[in-house]
């Protein structure tokens, strides 16, 4: 999953949100995100993973093939 770590990290500058609008489009604690970015969490729950696909236009089937 760093991969898709990575492609949030630079969706996110793309984009030019902050990990704190990034929380109130998905509904995910802010703290969460934080730790998802800087890596100290193994892999996200799947619906979070979605939630934030969904807003940066992230394709996860396309991911997981480059996984």
């Amino acid at each position: 999953m760093k991969a898709f770590y990575k492609v949030v990290k630079e969706r996110l500058e793309n984009k030019g949100m902050t990990i704190y609008r990034l929380s109130k489009e998905t509904g995910i604690f802010e703290q969460t995100l934080h730790s998802m970015v800087s890596g100290n969490t193994s892999s996200p729950k799947l619906d979070n993973a979605v939630k934030i696909a969904k807003v940066l236009d992230i394709d996860l089937n396309k991911l997981k093939e480059g996984d």
